[in-house]
């Protein structure tokens, strides 16, 4: 079986991953009767469950074994059925803002309860996506992903283009904060300026940016509802005056005070016209 990661000129890329055929050869030892089928079914579906990914509804009976552990679980994060994946009949690049400033653009962020990339979407002002968890292994994880996705011609670069998604969203510490006030980042690592340091550094240096045309779709399209100065304005007003509802009666007495005294003024000036 010709496999870059377990070829003898491929990097190891995971030091405990073994080749599910070796596993799979096992199991034919100790359950000589197990239908062939079958017991590529059971295999892809007992190494999800200990990788803690879910099938989410995949006919699992018409995909074949999987080469090793890091081939499964990025099909769990990228594959299309049943997901919302967008292809524009042209696309341009643009880099995200930071969470900060999508916040002050009035766009909300939202939790998809799926673990797939391709469902990462903006809809009228909310940009919904999947939870980023930040763990002791994201970096090396996510490392491997990205390796997976360099030696594999055709398995796309939906992982590199997330992680350098994630890059330009998460800036500082602040928009850590942010992004885990509003339930989308969960950060088990205690300290909000590490996690932004592990996206800013390590994941995202070196990292070359492959055909993405949904997810790249998604930012230029919250770049050109930041860019709106109409939304930035709005989403200003209701901060100031909308969350406290002593603002919004003091910005309604200063309405109803300033219309009556354009209206005073009017009659005063135009007693006879009027």
């Amino acid at each position: 079986m010709h496999d870059h990661v377990f070829s003898m000129h491929g990097p190891i890329i995971l030091s405990d991953m073994l080749p599910l055929l070796v596993l799979k050869k096992i199991l034919g030892v100790l359950h000589p009767d197990y239908p062939e089928d079958e017991m590529d079914l059971y295999i892809n579906l007992m190494v999800l469950e200990y990788l803690e990914r879910a099938p989410e509804g995949r006919n699992f009976a018409k995909i074949s074994l999987g080469r090793h552990p890091l081939e499964l679980y990025h099909g769990s994060l990228t594959y299309n059925n049943g997901a919302h994946r967008v292809h524009p009949p042209a696309y341009k690049y643009e880099m995200i803002p930071s969470a900060l400033e999508i916040h002050e653009a009035g766009i909300k962020f939202k939790k998809r309860e799926r673990g797939n990339l391709q469902d990462i979407r903006f809809e009228h002002g909310v940009l919904s996506m999947p939870v980023i968890e930040v763990v002791d292994n994201t970096e090396s994880l996510y490392l491997n992903l990205m390796a997976f996705e360099r030696l594999h011609f055709g398995v796309g670069y939906l992982v590199t283009a997330y992680v350098i998604f994630i890059d330009n969203i998460i800036v500082s510490a602040k928009d850590v904060a942010m992004l885990s006030s509003n339930e989308v980042l969960k950060n088990m690592l205690g300290c909000d300026k590490e996690a932004a340091k592990l996206f800013n550094g390590t994941l995202s240096r070196g990292q070359l940016l492959g055909p993405c045309p949904g997810l790249h779709n998604v930012q230029y399209e919250v770049n050109a509802y930041c860019k709106e100065s109409w939304h930035k304005w709005r989403a200003t007003l209701i901060r100031t005056y909308f969350r406290n509802p002593w603002a919004f009666i003091s910005l309604v007495a200063a309405t109803i005070l300033l219309i009556a005294t354009l209206l005073q003024t009017t009659y005063t000036v135009m007693p006879n016209k009027l």
